[in-house]
């Protein structure tokens, strides 16, 4: 009786899970659409594919929104999917995850940052003034400080 329990955890050892390797690894890329201005509306867009490039369809795609769930969708069949979202935020951190399946192991995208703009193609900073010499006086000394307040009065007037 021992030698049956001896022979089958060898055959375990020989011979792994077939589970584990026959799935195909995939990959995530993402991109994002420029911010609309008037509505500030962005829309992600995310690709699904096997290792060797092809896609994979019909596999739901979580998108995280600031590392929060915002939306799950299914990949149409070019293994594509996309969300929309407004830009209230100053700054938007941006990843989507697959799950994986009984085909396909798990994946997920590199995080893209997104930011908001403006009417004039600028990217909005609300830095109070006050913060902003501290922290040059804190980085760059007096004399630096001094000519960031200037150049920061100057662009505020030109707007």
């Amino acid at each position: 009786m021992r030698l049956f329990y001896w022979s089958i955890f060898l055959l375990l050892l020989l011979f792994p899970s077939i589970d584990a390797t026959d799935k195909e690894s995939t990959i995530i890329k993402i991109s994002a659409s420029d911010n609309n201005i008037q509505t500030n509306t962005v829309e992600v867009y995310a690709s699904l594919r096997n290792i060797n490039g092809q896609p994979v369809s019909n596999q739901p795609l979580i998108f995280y929104v600031n590392n929060q769930i915002f939306a799950s969708n299914i990949t149409n069949d070019n293994g594509d999917s996309s969300i929309q979202f407004q830009a209230l935020e100053e700054v938007y951190e941006i990843q989507v995850r697959f799950d994986g399946s009984e085909s396909y192991k798990e994946s997920e995208s590199e995080i893209i940052i997104i930011q908001k703009i403006d009417e004039n193609n600028n990217v909005e900073q609300n830095i109070p003034n006050e913060l902003l010499v501290v922290i040059s006086l804190l980085t760059l000394g007096i004399a630096g400080s001094g000519i960031l307040y200037y150049l920061t009065k100057i662009s505020k007037r030109e707007l």
